[in-house]
Protein backbone atom coordinates (compact mmCIF):
# COMPACT_ATOMS: atom_id res chain seq x y z
CA UNK A 1 0.00 0.00 0.00
CA UNK A 2 1.33 3.43 -0.94
CA UNK A 3 1.78 5.90 1.88
CA UNK A 4 0.61 9.44 1.23
CA UNK A 5 -0.34 11.55 4.24
CA UNK A 6 -2.33 13.88 1.98
CA UNK A 7 -4.79 11.16 0.99
CA UNK A 8 -7.23 10.50 3.80
CA UNK A 9 -10.90 9.61 3.90
CA UNK A 10 -11.53 12.85 5.78
CA UNK A 11 -9.98 14.98 3.04
CA UNK A 12 -11.72 13.07 0.28
CA UNK A 13 -15.09 13.36 2.04
CA UNK A 14 -14.92 17.11 1.44
CA UNK A 15 -14.82 16.42 -2.31
CA UNK A 16 -17.95 14.26 -2.52
CA UNK A 17 -20.35 15.65 -5.11
CA UNK A 18 -23.79 14.72 -6.37
CA UNK A 19 -24.82 14.15 -9.97
CA UNK A 20 -27.64 12.80 -12.09
CA UNK A 21 -27.12 9.61 -14.09
CA UNK A 22 -26.51 11.62 -17.26
CA UNK A 23 -23.31 12.92 -15.68
CA UNK A 24 -22.06 9.37 -15.11
CA UNK A 25 -22.71 7.94 -18.58
CA UNK A 26 -19.31 8.75 -20.10
CA UNK A 27 -17.54 7.14 -17.13
CA UNK A 28 -19.68 4.02 -17.52
CA UNK A 29 -19.01 3.91 -21.28
CA UNK A 30 -15.23 4.01 -20.72
CA UNK A 31 -15.61 1.29 -18.03
CA UNK A 32 -14.32 3.55 -15.28
CA UNK A 33 -17.46 3.60 -13.12
CA UNK A 34 -17.87 1.54 -9.96
CA UNK A 35 -21.05 1.42 -7.92
CA UNK A 36 -20.61 1.00 -4.17
CA UNK A 37 -22.91 -0.72 -1.74
CA UNK A 38 -24.78 1.90 0.30
CA UNK A 39 -23.27 0.46 3.50
CA UNK A 40 -19.74 1.40 2.42
CA UNK A 41 -18.20 4.74 3.26
CA UNK A 42 -17.57 6.39 -0.12
CA UNK A 43 -14.58 8.41 1.12
CA UNK A 44 -13.01 5.37 2.81
CA UNK A 45 -13.26 3.33 -0.39
CA UNK A 46 -11.86 6.22 -2.44
CA UNK A 47 -8.90 6.52 -0.05
CA UNK A 48 -8.21 2.78 -0.31
CA UNK A 49 -8.30 2.99 -4.12
CA UNK A 50 -6.08 6.10 -4.18
CA UNK A 51 -3.57 4.47 -1.81
CA UNK A 52 -3.63 1.21 -3.80
CA UNK A 53 -4.79 -0.83 -0.80
CA UNK A 54 -5.27 -3.97 -2.86
CA UNK A 55 -6.45 -6.15 0.04
CA UNK A 56 -9.38 -3.86 0.89
CA UNK A 57 -10.33 -3.27 -2.74
CA UNK A 58 -10.18 -6.98 -3.59
CA UNK A 59 -12.36 -7.71 -0.57
CA UNK A 60 -15.02 -5.22 -1.68
CA UNK A 61 -14.87 -6.48 -5.26
CA UNK A 62 -15.10 -10.10 -4.13
CA UNK A 63 -18.11 -9.31 -1.95
CA UNK A 64 -19.66 -7.34 -4.84
CA UNK A 65 -19.86 -4.31 -2.53
CA UNK A 66 -17.83 -2.50 -5.20
CA UNK A 67 -18.82 -3.41 -8.74
CA UNK A 68 -19.51 -2.18 -12.20
CA UNK A 69 -23.16 -1.34 -12.86
CA UNK A 70 -25.25 -4.00 -14.56
CA UNK A 71 -26.86 -3.34 -17.92
CA UNK A 72 -30.25 -3.68 -16.21
CA UNK A 73 -29.35 -0.89 -13.77
CA UNK A 74 -28.05 1.31 -16.56
CA UNK A 75 -31.22 0.79 -18.56
CA UNK A 76 -33.34 1.64 -15.55
CA UNK A 77 -31.35 4.79 -14.78
CA UNK A 78 -31.55 5.91 -18.41
CA UNK A 79 -35.34 5.53 -18.34
CA UNK A 80 -35.68 7.69 -15.25
CA UNK A 81 -36.27 11.17 -16.61
CA UNK A 82 -37.75 12.57 -13.41
CA UNK A 83 -34.39 13.14 -11.74
CA UNK A 84 -34.52 10.17 -9.38
CA UNK A 85 -31.34 8.53 -10.72
CA UNK A 86 -29.11 10.61 -8.48
CA UNK A 87 -25.66 9.65 -7.17
CA UNK A 88 -22.95 10.72 -4.74
CA UNK A 89 -19.52 10.29 -6.29
CA UNK A 90 -15.78 10.76 -5.98
CA UNK A 91 -13.22 10.67 -8.74
CA UNK A 92 -10.07 8.65 -8.10
CA UNK A 93 -8.35 8.72 -11.48
CA UNK A 94 -9.02 6.80 -13.63
CA UNK A 95 -12.09 5.63 -11.70
CA UNK A 96 -15.34 7.19 -10.57
CA UNK A 97 -16.80 5.67 -7.42
CA UNK A 98 -20.51 6.26 -6.93
CA UNK A 99 -23.43 5.46 -4.66
CA UNK A 100 -27.07 5.77 -5.59
CA UNK A 101 -28.99 8.26 -3.48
Amino acid sequence: MSENPEITAERLAADICEVMWSGMVTHHEREGLYILDPQLDLAEVAAAVALDDAAKVKGWLGAKAMRRPTEEEVGSWEEEDDGTAHFRFLIVQPFVLAQRL
